[in-house]
């Protein structure tokens, strides 16, 4: 599935060699998923089977330039994966309030998704899951300052709010990577425009 998602967005001029990022969140045990994402997708050449199972998937074809964020809560992990802590939710939720409050944030014309429903799913799902994501206050937890907690989500009765947070993560890492010298000296050495 990803593999033909990846293909898919190449088959637009605009996307045919713009440098895609991926990140895979690694939070309980995700970074298993992650590790088999970053094989699947950028295979290490010294692993002869890897690389086998990449051009099989791939037909032999190459995928473009492909680029893998990589982040633990201590910095410490080269790891594939992110891990997605309440600051990085925060964050990315403030930044997503910025854009829909400057009517930023739009689908692209060629927006490609797998939902069987098409674009038009793809839309309803998504204004449904942000109106539903909300900072949930629960029990106090600090006895001294009566701190409540709070946690962002939009899970409350059954829902999912996995778009909502993949766009609000897609937000919070291309504003870190543009940040990060050695990714935009990668993207100025492999002649790759920098994700605005």
């Amino acid at each position: 599935m990803l593999i033909n998602h990846e293909r898919r967005l190449r088959r637009f001029q605009a996307y045919s060699d713009a440098l895609i990022c991926f990140a895979v969140e690694a939070n309980y045990g995700g970074s298993n998923t992650a590790s088999r994402v970053h094989e699947l997708l950028m295979p290490n050449p010294r692993n002869v089977e890897e690389v086998m199972r990449h051009v099989q998937l791939c037909d032999g074809q190459s995928l473009g330039p492909i680029m893998a964020i990589h982040h633990d809560s201590k910095h410490q992990s080269r790891d594939p994966g992110v891990f997605t802590a309440e600051m990085q939710k925060r964050a990315g939720a403030d930044q997503l309030g910025r854009l829909l409050t400057e009517q930023a944030l739009f689908i692209a014309q060629d927006f490609v998704t797998q939902d069987p429903g098409g674009v038009a799913a793809f839309k309803a799902k998504f204004v449904d899951q942000l109106l539903s994501f909300r900072d949930n206050i629960s029990e106090v937890t600090d006895p001294v300052f009566q701190t409540p907690k709070s946690s962002l989500s939009g899970k409350a009765g059954g829902k999912r709010d996995d778009l909502c947070v993949a766009t609000q993560l897609c937000e919070f890492w291309r504003l870190r990577m543009l940040g990060v010298p050695s990714f935009r000296t990668e993207c100025e050495k492999r002649g790759i425009p920098l994700p605005m």
